[in-house]
């Protein structure tokens, strides 16, 4: 009944026009405003949405962002090993927060250019796996 009922107003004004408001979907999109920003349409989209990551979306406490992310390094492996997190020591996004600044800490005691044997037990023990680079 709607379509008809349009369709015998349009027959009678063919002028009439649907017009649909898009602006709330605009309301929050960033938007470059330095002379400098142009041509980095890019890095700039990818900043703003990784900040926003980060920022937003609380669930108990605890970012769903940082959420997703540790789950997502949870789930990574190849050939069947896990890389960059072993999934069965970090099992909770504080485990690996805790994790993460105990192994900075230890880190601090080696040169940049240190193999990877060096601290491999250490961060094996807190449950870090290869794959992070230097």
């Amino acid at each position: 009944q709607l379509a008809e009922g349009y369709a015998s107003s349009v027959e009678a004004n063919p002028y009439k026009v649907l017009e649909i408001d898009l602006g709330p979907f605009n309301r929050n999109f960033p938007r470059m405003n330095m002379a400098q920003s142009i041509g980095q349409g890019v890095t700039f989209l990818n900043r703003h949405l990784s900040s926003s990551m980060f920022q937003g979306g609380m669930n108990g406490g605890v970012n769903e962002g940082k959420l997703q992310l540790f789950e997502f390094l949870r789930g990574l492996s190849h050939k069947g090993h896990p890389l960059l997190v072993n999934p069965n020591r970090l099992l909770s996004l504080q485990q690996m927060q805790q994790a993460l600044l105990r192994a900075d800490r230890f880190l601090d005691e080696f040169d940049d250019e240190a193999p990877w044997e060096d601290f491999a037990d250490r961060l094996t023990a807190l449950g870090f796996e290869k794959g992070w680079g230097r």
